[in-house]
């Protein structure tokens, strides 16, 4: 970027400036600093000339003799970079981070999405702003190291900067009138001064910023200012009189503080550091193509003059820099020792300001995370198209996001030769074009960046309770130093290793986020935040009978809840285009159910959705689930079911699924229970009838959000309401589409051992089938000739418990055997495995069908349940199918059917009699088949590993399932 040939002349200066010890700060005391950045000033907007090879790099209309003094004692940089918007841009600075990994793209500060601005059909939303995290700050990092740094800040983003440690902020408006203090410059200014002068009399360092709100448009200017600028002559390219009186005025302001400085003798021992956050739009930015909003240079590249004690004076940098820079940069001016976290993407310029502008090794760029060889990546979806670009070397490349059905399109431009941008390279440059996307695709991955979406295209979310996703690095630096620890803040580093997670449960204050373990490159779209203090639900330990269910789970109270954004699925706009289906399904257990529970939520009053469990029937009891769904339009579909028929939610873990499919012509709504169908209802068909419930708002876990329960107007069956959820939440999964039964059944069994595991072999007439089924209630798995074996759970019994034939080596059973006296009791802290034994006939024959053959067990049988009473009464303490049968579906051991054990208890041989329209099932217990899982561990759990390899599992199983 007309780099080479000033690279080569300054070569020699160069090494003999690297060859002199450079002095950081004129005294031993900690040096200030002073921040200044103003809004909207083009990088040609001032009467400095940023680039010397580049005669339009000034403005030959406006005048700001100050800016020119600085540079005169300082460093300029000419190819200074920031992002197209003001707020990000700011954060950047303040932060180290780029406001990509930051989650930043624009102003606003809500949970909510902004509408499209594309005029088409455009279903890839702009980036959604989270609200501002706490960050370690430029204010930390100098308070590191000197704890009476005194700090202010004036300007734009006062609240903002108040959580980053300012302690003294003015962001109001002012009294008064434009013509007197035209965007609140001079009010802003002597709040800097005052900072500086309560700091210089009480001998401590400062650190203010001002963030100017000029020279953005609205113009405004001092009267006898614009009257100069009137009597002027225009120039070719500025013509505005009173802009250009207000970039004067600002330049006046930025003055004042330098006169201040001078005159309290601190002036040789502080930084002033002058940027804008953003170019300005329009042709006044020209030579360079664009400006605010767009990754042209026109809107990125900006003014930047560095001045203080140590700085080369009068030096122009070629070496790109960017707004995150400035952060390290302060951090070592200011003599912080401790190393960066790795999230930081600036580098420090204090080997480029100590050093004639040029880097003391000769190179032409610095080396930053993802841009080794000196690239700068830029990412930006909230205003205009959104777009990503990186800058290698001369060449720029812009990547434009498609419409629905379009790819991704591109620019490319030589910097070197082609400054303005007015020749797209990509056609003729495929193999650039292609190499350098890579790269782009690298850096967005490598910092989490979010990226537009395509809402039709299928996505699943999963949040599991044992992966909290990714640690927050400054949280975690935080509470540490809160704690008291020896270490800097800035060198307690988290890896996001398990570790770190159970790091974050002993310090008590985490998680502060719950994230998907399915990355949809949407960091919003992934995130829960836990609602702080007392509302916050707690990480604890559980002990699922689910082998794959996760050993950590989110218990609330009754007063707890997390929120998030609101659940998109759809584009308001166009509902001809987007569907409205969608899935949530929970693995959930309750701590109370002597009240009602609202689970889940997104949307406002009159339109949303909704998962809660109430009295339904108002028998009292609280046991039936109710999925709602309304549009603005008062359309609703709501279907309610009871959930507890076969198991304990006090004690189990259930799956839940609530399903909506808008399909015009197969318009339906579901809740599945367990892997089955527990409830259907139709909805109205047509392409008119969709109900388009996610128009916006937030959403919710455990309790309503902000705003009204989602979905909760009309008339028809609401949402249950009057109490938050009392129990421990496990995984919630999110799905933009109807899950199929087949598909609920899968996700329900895979948190299950396979449906054969403890089962050695069968002989004859018996089979495992290829997966646990869901229902095996009358007539819904039939088989004329087949005896299906099924593993059920791995349990520890929490209660003696009697089986109706406690198992004898060598003993015959029914017909032929004994048939009496055959009860026993298992006793409570019993590690156990039950199986279900299914013959349900389908023939149309009206006499017993008869099936026989053999089971062998990997483990000992215990016990035997057959009577139709015991049955029933075990389907809640030992079975894991979303429905049994209602009807008796027992034999009797008596006259027909046998039933022999093997002298070791592992082999049952089997004859068993069912009629046509009748089940026989029978219960059979061995000791506990378990499948080792292997889970990761803390290291602090080295222990327990320990105890399991001496033999002890029963009794730490055991003891688990008490503290249940």
């Amino acid at each position: 970027m007309r780099r080479s040939m000033r690279h080569v002349l300054k070569s020699a200066v160069a090494l003999l400036v690297a060859c002199t010890p450079a002095v950081l700060q004129a005294t031993s005391a900690s040096p200030n600093f002073v921040l200044i950045i103003v809004d909207d000033q083009a990088w040609n907007g001032t009467s400095l000339q940023m680039d010397p090879d580049v005669p339009d790099s000034r403005s030959d209309y406006h005048q700001t003799p100050t800016l020119e003094a600085l540079a005169r004692e300082g460093v300029r940089f000419s190819s200074a970079y920031v992002t197209p918007v003001c707020k990000p841009t700011v954060m950047s600075m303040m932060t180290g981070k780029s406001s990509a990994r930051l989650q930043r793209s624009g102003n606003s500060n809500s949970r909510g999405f902004d509408f499209p601005l594309m005029p088409t059909v455009y279903s890839k939303f702009p980036i959604n702003d989270p609200l501002i995290a706490k960050e370690i700050s430029i204010t930390h990092r100098l308070k590191e190291v000197q704890p009476d740094y005194q700090t202010g800040h004036f300007g734009k983003f006062a609240a903002v900067l108040d959580q980053w440690g300012h302690f003294e902020k003015s962001g109001a408006s002012g009294v008064d009138p434009p013509t007197v203090d035209p965007k609140d410059m001079f009010r802003f200014t002597r709040g800097a001064n005052r900072i500086i002068e309560d700091s210089v009399a009480a001998n401590k360092p400062f650190f203010v910023t001002i963030t100017h709100d000029g020279v953005k448009k609205p113009t405004e200017a001092l009267p006898e200012t614009i009257a100069k600028y009137e009597a002027m002559s225009r120039g070719e390219r500025h013509i505005n009189p009173p802009y250009a009186a207000m970039t004067e005025d600002l330049d006046t302001s930025v003055g004042m503080i330098l006169e201040n400085l001078e005159a309290l003798g601190v002036d040789d021992n502080t930084y002033i550091i002058y940027t804008a956050d953003n170019g300005r739009s329009g042709e006044a930015s020209m030579p360079l193509r664009g400006g605010k909003g767009a990754l042209h240079e026109g809107g990125i590249r900006v003014p930047l003059v560095i001045n203080g004690p140590g700085i080369t004076a009068g030096a122009i940098s070629d070496v790109p820099v960017t707004a995150a820079d400035l952060y390290p940069t302060i951090t070592e001016l200011g003599g912080n020792p401790y190393p960066m976290r790795a999230e930081i993407d600036g580098a420090s310029l204090v080997p480029v300001l100590t050093n004639g502008g040029m880097l003391p090794d000769g190179t032409a760029s610095l080396v930053r995370p993802f841009g080794e060889n000196g690239e700068l990546f830029f990412h930006h979806t909230r205003e205009n198209r959104p777009q990503s670009a990186v800058i290698d070397g001369d060449y720029k490349l812009i990547r434009y996001y498609g419409n629905p059905g379009e790819q991704n399109t591109f620019e490319l431009f030589d910097l070197e030769n082609d400054l303005s941008e007015t020749t797209d390279l990509s056609g003729d440059m495929s193999e650039k074009v292609a190499t350098l996307n890579a790269k782009l695709d690298r850096w967005l991955q490598g910092i989490d960046a979010s990226q537009p979406y395509d809402v039709d295209v299928p996505m699943r979310l999963t949040w599991n309770a044992s992966h909290l996703g990714p640690s927050n690095d400054v949280e975690l630096s935080l509470m540490r130093a809160s704690l008291g620890t020896d270490r800097a803040i800035s060198d307690l580093n988290t890896d996001g290793t398990v570790d770190e997670l159970d790091l974050q449960i002993k310090l008590g204050e985490f998680p502060k986020t719950w994230r998907s373990s399915d990355d949809v490159d949407y960091t919003a779209r992934e995130t829960w935040t836990l609602r702080e203090n007392k509302f916050k639900p707690a990480h604890v330990e559980v002990h699922p009978h689910q082998p794959h269910l996760p050993e950590h789970a989110f218990r609330f109270d009754g007063n707890d809840g997390m929120d998030r954004m609101y659940f998109h699925v759809t584009n308001p706009e166009h509902p001809d285009v987007f569907d409205n289906a969608a899935t949530v399904e929970f693995w959930l257990r309750f701590g109370a159910m002597d009240q009602p529970h609202i689970l889940f939520e997104t949307g406002g009053l009159r339109e949303g959705m909704s998962v809660t469990f109430g009295d339904g029937d108002e028998d009292g009891d609280f046991d039936e689930v109710r999925f709602r769904a309304r549009d603005d339009d008062g359309d609703s579909i709501v279907v309610t079911t009871e959930f507890d028929l076969f198991g304990d939610p006090l004690r189990d873990f259930f799956q839940v699924v609530a399903t909506l499919n808008d399909n015009p012509m197969d318009r339906s709504a579901a809740i599945f229970i367990n892997g089955t169908l527990f409830a259907h209802v139709d909805g109205e068909a047509g392409e008119d009838a969709h109900i388009n419930w996610d128009i916006g708002g937030g959403a919710a876990l455990g309790a309503r959000g902000d705003g009204a329960l989602g979905g909760m107007g009309g008339r028809m069956d609401v949402p249950f309401t009057g109490g938050k959820f009392n129990g421990d939440l496990s995984v919630f999964r999110f799905y933009n589409y109807a899950l199929g039964a087949d598909d609920v059944l899968d996700s329900y069994n895979a948190m299950l051992d396979d449906v054969g595991v403890g089962i050695r072999t069968v002989r004859g007439d018996a089979r495992v089938p290829g997966e646990r089924p869901g229902d095996v209630s009358e007539g819904k798995v039939e088989s004329d000739e087949t005896l299906l074996v099924m593993q059920e759970r791995h349990d520890v019994l929490a209660q003696d418990f009697m089986v109706d034939v406690l198992a004898v080596g060598g003993e015959i059973y029914g017909a032929g055997g004994r048939t009496d006296g055959l009860e026993g009791l298992l006793p409570e802290g019993t590690a156990l495995t039950s199986y279900l034994l299914h013959f349900d006939p389908e023939s149309d024959a009206n006499d017993l069908l008869e099936v026989s053959g053999a089971v062998v067990f990997d483990q000992t049988i215990l016990g035997i349940i057959v009577a139709n009473e015991t049955l029933h009464a075990s389907d809640k303490l030992l079975g894991s199918i979303g429905r049994y049968a209602s009807e008796p579906r027992a034999f009797e051991l008596v006259d027909v059917g046998t039933l022999t054990l093997s002298p070791d208890l592992r082999t049952l041989k089997f004859s068993l009699f069912a009629a046509v329209g009748e089940v026989a099932q029978l219960r059979v217990i061995t000791q506990s088949a378990a499948v080792p899982i292997v889970v990761p561990l803390p290291s602090a759990a080295g222990a327990v590993l320990l105890l399991m390899s001496m033999g002890l599992v029963r009794r730490v199983v055991l003891w688990s399932w008490r503290k249940r």
